[in-house]
């Protein structure tokens, strides 16, 4: 539990860094480390939503199969086949860019 102890601070330190409470309407400390968190995946994947969109839908399948989700789990499992078999991220969420 150390490890994930660590890194709840780890993002909570990320949020005072990158000024989160400024920029997002809400105190609540799950939306701004999930702010926070999403700003470090963008990074790392150099901006490339569909880098980081796979990369997020991957850790959603994780967190859930780890969490005993596993209905949940399956449907982020199939985004996760749809993204690797070349669809994009837009068509895979449903998302209408109409």
């Amino acid at each position: 539990m150390a490890d994930e102890a660590g890194l709840g601070k780890f993002i909570d330190s990320k949020v005072n860094e990158y000024f989160m409470a400024d920029h997002v309407e809400s105190t609540d400390k799950t939306i701004l480390r999930a702010e926070a968190l999403g700003i470090m995946i963008s990074k790392m994947c150099d901006w490339d939503g569909e880098e980081a969109g796979l990369f997020c839908v991957r850790a959603l399948y994780a967190a859930l199969e780890d969490s005993n989700w596993s209905d949940a789990a399956g449907a982020a499992y199939d985004m996760v086949n749809l993204l690797e078999g070349g669809d994009n991220i837009t068509n895979v969420l449903g998302v209408s860019t109409e």
